[in-house]
């Protein structure tokens, strides 16, 4: 399998389909680092702290020039990080909502649990809510099969009318 990138897009040869999905993902998910990396060795890191920055959590820049060479290279560097972040929480954002919304909904979880009494209250609440979701829970599933049924049958008209 190979990853074309091209002004337009990805192409993946051959096309990616659900029998071949994990190996395209196992691709993307090797190449990432590489790409990445391959790209970053060219721009030079700071010097490692030394055993007393570490040990204090500190880093000290150097002094005249040499000091306003690697702010300079230590807020590109700032910058670059901030921005692949960016873009990697954006990803994992999108491919992820479900995940996402688990994750906070746990955090919430354990932010209620701090104080005992709001902790319980927060638990029958959960408890009612959870008894009242799973009640609604075969409907809900019914109605989202039927817009994904939709979808795909939309899809395919649209694909057979282009051919």
């Amino acid at each position: 399998m190979k990853i074309i990138i091209t002004e337009q897009g990805v192409e993946f040869t051959p096309e990616v389909t659900l029998a071949n999905f994990q190996e395209a993902y196992k691709l993307i998910l090797d190449s990432i680092p590489t790409l990445v990396l391959s790209v970053l060795q060219a721009v030079p890191m700071l010097r490692p702290p030394m055993d007393i920055e570490r040990d204090n959590n500190l880093y000290v820049f150097q002094e005249g020039e040499q000091g306003v060479q690697e702010n300079r290279l230590y807020d590109w560097r700032k910058a670059s990080y901030t921005v692949l972040s960016s873009i990697f929480g954006t990803i994992l954002s999108t491919a992820f909502p479900d995940i996402e919304y688990i994750n906070e909904c746990d955090k919430q979880h354990q932010t209620m649990m701090i104080d005992s009494e709001e902790g319980e209250q927060y638990l029958d609440n959960v408890k009612k809510l959870t008894s009242i979701v799973r009640e609604r829970m075969d409907e809900y599933l019914k109605e989202l099969y039927e817009v994904a049924k939709e979808t795909v049958e939309s899809s395919v008209q649209e694909t057979e009318t282009e051919v």
